[in-house]
């Protein structure tokens, strides 16, 4: 699992159990629109439904 940005208070969580397949956290109440993130330093667009608050991120780690 990866957790990246964290700046603007949104984060990216990403998974995955083989190294084959990625998945990607979601909100799909959230409108399908574009964020820039600074991720590891690199800003980058992604889609509003991929940016999620810590709450969210920190439950996943938590729980996956």
């Amino acid at each position: 699992m990866s957790i990246g940005g964290g700046e603007s208070g949104k984060y990216i969580v990403k998974i995955t159990l083989d190294n084959l397949s990625f998945h990607n956290l979601v909100d799909p109440s959230k409108p399908d629109a574009i964020e820039k993130l600074v991720i590891g330093g690199q800003e980058g667009n992604y889609s509003a439904r991929m940016c999620v608050n810590l709450e969210t991120a920190c439950w996943q780690l938590k729980h996956l």
